[in-house]
């Protein structure tokens, strides 16, 4: 603690079994957090949400202080698939949570979703958010709109969370942009206006989409 106000001095990484080992520490009076943004809640030693309410704990410079030890709730999470307008799903969809804070909402989490159209996407506490799907591969392809079917975040519906729980059926279908083409429809081969197939001997040309794994 420094003027009053608590600083951070250092942070370590858990290992394979979950222990961990601050060193170099001055002697005195510290607080701990414990965080893994992407799947558990953020706390602090003993049990605490925020670092006013965590326990002191102290520490004399070339000794060990153990049993330092912190068991994080697990967050609660999102679930949903996003599809296009005719129901086919779309992968590598960018899936943005939003959180209100101090009167605007900002972004605490980002997936994208699977190939199935599926995603899966952690809140840091309990309450409230606001959920956008857009930005396909970085192409602009489908417009953006955040649930439940709303052209802005400010329009959009609220959806709550509660730590270990899951709140599916977040889902969204995206409309192509009015300036994207459609892709073409393949060809009738009973249509008698599809020309005819090339001979093996003559050259011919090859177009496909090259979808991402």
């Amino acid at each position: 603690q420094v003027d009053g106000e608590w600083v951070r001095v250092t942070d370590v990484e858990t290992g394979s079994s979950g222990h961990y080992r601050a060193t170099g520490l001055d002697s005195g009076t510290y607080r701990l957090q414990a965080r893994n943004r992407s799947a558990f809640v953020e706390t602090y030693y003993k049990n605490a949400a925020t670092i006013e309410d965590a326990d002191d704990v102290e520490v004399t410079f070339g000794e060990t202080t153990s049993g330092i030890d912190f068991q994080p709730a697990e967050q609660g999470r999102f679930t949903g698939i996003v599809t296009d307008a005719a129901g086919a799903p779309l992968a590598n969809v960018a899936v943005t949570l939003y959180e209100l804070d101090e009167g605007a909402w900002r972004d605490v989490n980002g997936v994208r979703t699977r190939a199935d159209g599926s995603y899966r996407i952690h809140a840091p506490h309990t309450g409230a958010y606001r959920i956008g799907f857009g930005d396909v591969y970085g192409e602009d392809l489908y417009v953006e709109e955040y649930f439940d079917d709303s052209a802005s975040i400010e329009a959009a519906h609220d959806v709550s969370v509660v730590v270990h729980e899951e709140t599916s059926g977040i889902d969204a279908q995206l409309a192509r942009h009015p300036d994207v083409e459609e892709p073409e429809e393949p060809t009738d081969p009973e249509d008698p206006t599809v020309p005819e197939e090339p001979d093996d001997d003559e050259p011919s040309g090859l177009a496909g989409l090259l979808d991402g794994i």
